[in-house]
Parts: structure tokens; C-alpha cells; sequence
């Protein structure tokens, strides 16, 4: 009887890890790569970057952690270049702190400086679920 019960409870454990891992974030690069190019291509993103960074033609993000990407990459909008790389120099305008992708919702946030950070609130069209927008944009200070 006892076995039986260790059983069963190995075989719940089994169930409940399997239905976490099945649930957890965006797994294949091609989705991450999909979800980057229209996040960092979002018009939003755009007007949330002019709106930072005023008339800056070219806006660098660190990437030390290699949230976003495990390669330098580079997005291009008709005003703005934006640079993902982990090359840590003092001239990066914004920091990659949380970068969350689930299979439905996204959020991401970049430090600006010690004090100042822009949260990004990403959701999965229903219609098409290939089509990510951004839902809200937050300036707040991290102090």
C-alpha cells in the first residue's frame, strides 16, 4: 500500500512539473527573434525612445545578461538605430534589466541610469498569435 502511494505521488509530481515546463516562455529562437523585431520595431517603442532620447539618431542597449539576444543585432526604424550588444562601454544609453517573454504576455524592462527606468507591457494578438503590441509604456524611477 505504501509503495502505491509513493507512486502515485511520484507520478503527480511528474504531471505537475511537466505541465509547468509546457507553460514556461517563449522556447525557440525563432520566436524570440520574431518577438525582438516587432517589439524593437513597435512604433510605440519608437515614440517611447524619441520621447527619451529627444533627437538621438542612435541608441545603444547592453545586453550583458544576454536577455535579449546571445549576438549583437541591430534594429533600423526611418529616424532611429538601435544597437543590442553586451559590449559594456559608458556610451550604452539604456541596460536590459528584465526581459520576459511567456507564450501570451512579455514584459520588459531597461534602465536608463541608476534612477530612471521604462517598462514595456507586450501582449499576444488573439487573432494572429505571431503579432506582438506593446499594451503600455511606464517611465518610473527605480529609487
Amino acid at each position: 500500500m505504501n509503495k502505491t502511494i509513493n507512486l502515485a505521488y511520484f507520478l503527480i509530481c511528474i504531471i505537475i512539473i511537466t505541465s509547468c515546463a509546457s507553460n514556461k516562455s517563449v522556447q525557440t529562437n525563432t520566436d524570440r527573434e520574431n518577438f525582438n523585431k516587432q517589439f524593437f520595431t513597435n512604433k510605440l517603442f519608437y515614440g517611447a525612445m524619441k520621447k527619451k532620447f529627444k533627437d538621438k539618431k542612435e541608441i545603444s542597449i547592453l545586453d550583458s545578461d544576454h536577455l535579449i539576444t546571445n549576438k549583437p543585432v541591430v534594429y533600423f526604424n526611418k529616424e532611429i538605430k538601435i544597437g543590442v550588444s553586451d559590449n559594456n562601454s559608458l556610451e550604452n544609453d539604456l541596460y536590459a534589466k528584465y526581459y520576459i517573454i511567456n507564450s501570451d504576455l512579455a514584459y520588459v524592462v531597461f534602465w536608463a541610469n541608476s534612477i530612471e527606468g521604462i517598462s514595456f507591457i507586450v501582449v499576444n494578438s488573439k487573432q494572429d498569435k505571431n503579432k506582438w503590441n506593446i499594451l503600455d509604456v511606464t517611465y518610473r524611477n527605480t529609487r
